[in-house]
């Protein structure tokens, strides 16, 4: 009896770990944002070629439990990524700009860290100056 229900507690705790270990739920249909300015104004005023402008932010946006798109210079990358635990994988491909995986850790429901550089990422609902 005690070793069926130690056996059953290793599989609960198995299963329930994988579901909340790699729940997606909370990223689904978020946008976080990295700003490399803090104001739309000073983000116009850095534009030094008016016939080209330069990206003042970095996203992502996470469609649904395994499919984003993500900007980190001024092209948008589709890209497929996973959860386990805290960590969130993003997987480069031969079509995106990047080529290692990058790595974010969830700090908060509304903000990550990505492990590389450090910078926060922060949940932005519409425009990202708001």
């Amino acid at each position: 009896m005690k070793i069926s229900i130690l056996i059953l507690f290793i599989i609960t705790c198995f299963f329930s770990c994988d579901k909340d270990c790699n729940n997606t739920d909370d990223l689904v249909g978020k946008k976080f944002v990295h700003l490399f300015v803090p104001t739309e104004a000073e983000c116009i005023a850095s534009q030094s070629d008016p016939n080209f402008f330069i990206n003042c932010h970095q996203d992502i946006r996470f469609l649904d439990e395994s499919t984003a798109t993500i900007i980190l210079s001024d092209i948008l990358n589709d890209v497929s990524y996973t959860v386990n635990g805290d960590k969130i994988t993003i997987y480069s491909s031969t079509h995106s700009e990047f080529s290692e995986n990058i790595i974010f850790t969830k700090k908060s429901k509304s903000s990550l860290q990505k492990d590389d550089d450090q910078t926060i990422w922060v949940e932005k609902n519409g425009s990202i100056w708001d």
